[in-house]
């Protein structure tokens, strides 16, 4: 399947729709789109460490219907954990579970793991 490269029209628009999300999600986007890895170690603001495979990443949003006040469309990132480093406080996911981390509960850092999880 080949992809279309976005027009600077296209760009604009998208950076519009997710302004908010960009702050906190841009950089590991942008590395993602740079160099199409897949496999991360994870840092969480409560402590939680994870080794995770990004499998995809697409828009969202919270199942709100669009007419409520709350409603809000994000970018979202897909990962499967592959091994819990360490559990911090706010942590409810186990290995082999699939995540949707948004802006809202987005990694505070990535690093690339290119080692297979044991």
């Amino acid at each position: 399947m080949e992809t279309r490269k976005m027009t600077q029209e296209e760009v604009n628009a998208w950076n519009k729709l997710y302004e908010k999300d960009l702050p906190i999600i841009g950089d590991f986007l942008a590395y993602v789109s740079k160099t199409r890895k897949s496999k991360y170690r994870l840092y969480f603001e409560d402590g939680s460490i994870v080794l995770a495979t990004l499998f995809s990443m697409a828009d969202s949003d919270n199942d709100l219907e669009m007419d409520d006040p709350f409603y809000e469309e994000f970018f979202e990132f897909y990962f499967k954990i592959e091994k819990i480093i360490k559990i911090g406080s706010k942590f409810n996911f186990g290995e082999n579970e699939n995540i949707a981390l948004n802006y809202h509960n987005f990694f505070y850092k990535f690093e690339p793991f290119d080692e297979e999880c044991d």
